[in-house]
């Protein structure tokens, strides 16, 4: 993520936290979104914000981003989307 954010000026920390799981699992023995939201849900140092399970595209969540003012205000700012 720091990647992601090192050629911009914008300082991931201060905007609304958002984190994406982008899929249900289609086997029970395999359950790596139910583990991936649980991960989340059990470990609130990791600061996930707002845990978002109807996006499963790209394309959904950019539309989600648009459509939530508070998330989107500063990303749409920023040029991120």
């Amino acid at each position: 993520m720091v990647e992601l954010f090192s050629g911009c000026a914008v300082n991931p920390t201060n905007r609304p936290q958002v984190t994406f799981i982008l899929g249900t699992d289609r086997y029970e023995s395999n359950p790596y979104y139910a583990n991936a939201l649980q991960y989340y849900r059990q470990n609130p140092r990791l600061n996930p914000g707002q845990l978002v399970t109807h996006c499963h595209s790209l394309q959904e969540v950019c539309t989600y981003l648009r459509q939530n003012e508070a998330v989107s205000q500063v990303t749409m700012r920023d040029g991120l989307f």
